[in-house]
């Protein structure tokens, strides 16, 4: 699989070659990466810390870069580890901050979500403290309507919670067109064998190779 490297929205950089990879994508919380190139590819001097990359033409495997190291392979050669989190990560730089003695929202919990990231990301006073390129999707009405009151709590940690409580999956799109992170919540099929039969199962086989 090809690895895109971008400095914001500008291509840097493709991997073609990676020795290994992984991308794991998680329901309701930050996903994760890891992938290796030798030292002597052309790309290699390329990768920096912070950089945002992208793994295929999925816009939702989109990561940023936290941890780089170098290592020696068992034939002698020296590779890059390159280790990251999914974009939701950066949401973790945000705190909920009230207006008044709390931040109090209402409404279908996507919708609450998605009120909580506006007010403290996109439309907050404080200049320093906006998002400048991530916009939000359209609510869906997902679950239940609800009123939730917070203040001075992470807001990646908030939405984790909420979304695991009803059990909704979000994640933040990259759109290169655009140049804008978008952030959405969704709900998922349930395909297990053990599931009331509503939807078609799903049932994958791995092969280890």
């Amino acid at each position: 699989m090809d690895i895109s490297l971008f400095n914001g929205f500008e291509q840097v950089g493709l991997i073609e070659n990676s020795k290994s990879y992984f991308y794991e994508q998680k329901y309701n919380e930050v996903g994760n990466f890891e992938f290796s190139i030798l030292t002597s590819d052309k790309h290699a001097d390329r990768i920096k810390q912070k950089q945002t990359v992208q793994f295929g033409e999925d816009a939702i495997k989109t990561g940023i870069i936290t941890d780089i190291s170098i290592r020696k392979t068992t034939y002698g050669e020296r590779e890059k580890v390159i280790k990251g989190k999914s974009l939701g990560n950066k949401l973790s730089n945000f705190t909920i901050l009230p207006s008044k003695e709390y931040a109090e929202f209402q409404g279908y919990v996507d919708e609450v979500i998605k009120q909580a990231v506006r007010k403290n990301c996109i439309d907050c006073l404080d200049k320093n403290r906006k998002f400048s390129y991530l916009q939000i999707a359209n609510p869906k009405m997902l679950s239940d309507i609800i009123r939730h009151k917070t203040r001075y709590k992470n807001l990646l940690l908030e939405i984790e919670n909420l979304t695991k409580i009803y059990e909704l999956g979000w994640f933040i799109d990259f759109d290169i067109t655009n140049q804008k992170w978008i952030f959405d919540i969704y709900k998922g099929v349930n395909r297990s064998v053990n599931q009331n039969k509503v939807t078609p199962m799903m049932i994958k086989r791995v092969v280890f190779q």
